[in-house]
């Protein structure tokens, strides 16, 4: 007898049960995308740095092969960049 009253209680138990496994299991999946795309960003950064050194690198190896500046010549667009080029 106490079986059958209760058993409205054991449904609506499991309902509320599954509903609130679903509304973890959602918002687990909304924060595991979030993440993805700030892993995604934090990539672009650093593949961006990476960049940027390895022109730094690649300037300071030319800057070296250059012995004396004074005989290093400059075109005049990289000084005045609204002066057109010689070519």
């Amino acid at each position: 007898m106490i079986g059958r009253a209760m058993t409205p209680y054991l449904i609506g138990g499991a309902g509320i049960g599954l509903m609130a496994l679903l509304g973890v299991l959602w918002f687990l999946w909304s924060a595991n995308g979030s993440l993805r795309t700030e892993r995604d960003t934090l990539k672009l950064n650093l593949l961006s740095c990476n960049a940027r050194v390895e022109n730094i690198t690649e300037d300071r190896k030319s800057d070296a092969t250059v012995t004396d500046p004074r005989t290093f010549n400059v075109p005049d667009g990289w000084l005045m960049p609204n002066t057109p080029s010689p070519d």
